[in-house]
């Protein structure tokens, strides 16, 4: 338990300070939610102001984008070029990955605590008093999407050619889950398609809960990514790769 807390808190200090995690869950979703906000500004009726709408279902949306962040810096011992280093001490790999998993998980949500703190306070969001149960289930979304992050960045040594295309489903599930517009039709074909993009459950069990005071759905989607969370990691574990964690080709460029 000491070394894993040693390595939770050295991880958790890196990645506070890295600038991908900065750019992309402070910088980004605050940005977007500002620029399609006033873009969007009086759309929503009296009820929702164009930005709590995009507050609600931008910052899910940019946490999905994150899952490159959470690969960028599971390889990150291979730019700093002690990976061996890594391997050679006696810290099994369940306690390394497991580690990097909770400091990034935990380092990522302090980053949209934050965003979600500068909606409710400049742009005047209120969450009708769900705030807490959202911010609890954006932190179970952003352990499935580093959990995803490190399978893929340390369970294969080509990660490049998958991060080359795993914006595109992520695009469309945003387009699909009403991200950018609300989105829907009447058609069953197109409903199915739609109920396809977990970002669609993401958004309605918010929505829900918030205007509905209907929080089930919420608290079921919670329950669910933090089942995946285990999932996932325990992928992770088993498919981890030694030559992905000291030879990653991410970011080939900066070695």
């Amino acid at each position: 338990m000491l070394v894993f807390m040693r390595l939770y808190a050295f991880y958790l200090k890196r990645t506070v300070k890295d600038s991908f995690t900065i750019g992309y869950s402070v910088v980004f979703p605050i940005v977007m939610i500002l620029l399609m906000g006033w873009l969007r500004k009086g759309s929503y009726g009296q009820e929702l102001s164009s930005f709590s709408y995009y507050t609600i279902v931008l910052v899910p949306f940019c946490i999905s984008f994150e899952v490159t962040t959470a690969a960028y810096l599971g390889q990150e011992e291979v730019r700093k070029h002690a990976a061996e280093r890594f391997l050679t001490t006696p810290v099994s790999t369940r306690k390394l990955l497991l580690a990097k998993f909770f400091a990034g998980v935990s380092a990522m949500s302090i980053c949209h605590g934050f965003v979600y703190l500068f909606a409710s306070l400049v742009l005047r969001v209120s969450f009708h008093g769900h705030g807490m149960a959202m911010y609890l289930m954006s932190i179970a979304w952003t352990g499935v999407i580093y959990a995803l992050g490190l399978w893929l960045g340390l369970g294969m040594k080509n990660f490049i050619v998958v991060k080359n295309l795993i914006n595109l489903p992520i695009m469309l599930f945003a387009v699909l889950g009403g991200c950018f517009y609300p989105f829907g039709s009447t058609d069953p074909l197109i409903q199915k398609v739609i109920q396809a993009s977990p970002l669609t459950w993401i958004n309605r069990s918010q929505f829900l809960a918030m205007y509905d005071s209907k929080s089930q759905l919420l608290f079921m989607m919670t329950i669910i990514f933090v089942l995946l969370c285990i999932g996932i990691m325990t992928l992770a574990v088993i498919k981890f790769r030694k030559e992905a964690f000291c030879n990653g080709d991410m970011f080939s460029y900066e070695k």
